[in-house]
């Protein structure tokens, strides 16, 4: 965990945060979930999850989009990461698209995917939205910070519905 005046690793380009790596790290981030909520459109076995990975899909689209806008912005030259690093996949314990979709049951692994990832948005946004001067960037991290917190709630609730809390 990082201080509230530090940025992650995965944020800081020669020792200073970085609103393209921000933007980079997101959109990468961005990608993974989609490809986690696409094998959950077709595994879900909770309509609500099914419904829930769908919107997922939708939303992360339309937020790499604006990621790639802003980008433009600052320099058109450069277009947005589509791939993690190779290391955040595993430095957050989550799984491959592929993996996941092994696992059973299908829901509570998805959600146990997502909770971690979607806390790694969150911070990664908080950072974004208190360091970038980037009035596009700022607004951004406050709406992945809302949504994902909201996300959050409802899969915690799912997963205690569905699974018991020990479960």
């Amino acid at each position: 965990m990082t201080s509230q005046n530090q940025a992650p690793a995965n944020l800081i380009h020669n020792g200073e945060y970085s609103d393209f790596r921000f933007i980079d790290m997101m959109a990468a981030h961005h990608s993974m979930a989609i490809s986690m909520a696409e094998v959950a459109v077709d595994k879900g076995e909770h309509q609500e999850l099914v419904k829930f990975a769908k919107s997922m899909i939708e939303d992360q689209k339309k937020e790499i989009e604006k990621l790639q806008s802003i980008l433009d912005d600052i320099d058109g030259s450069k277009k947005v990461a589509t791939e993690p690093h190779p290391h955040e996949r595993s430095m957050h314990g989550m799984d491959s698209s592929s993996e996941l979709a092994q696992k059973t049951p299908f829901d509570r692994a998805f959600i146990d995917s997502q909770l971690p990832h979607h806390a790694s948005a969150i911070e990664m946004a908080a950072v974004a939205l208190k360091q970038s001067t980037n009035e596009d960037i700022k607004t951004m991290a406050r709406q992945i910070i809302d949504a994902q917190c909201q996300e959050v709630g409802k899969m915690i609730d799912w997963r205690h519905d569905w699974y018991g809390k020990k479960g």
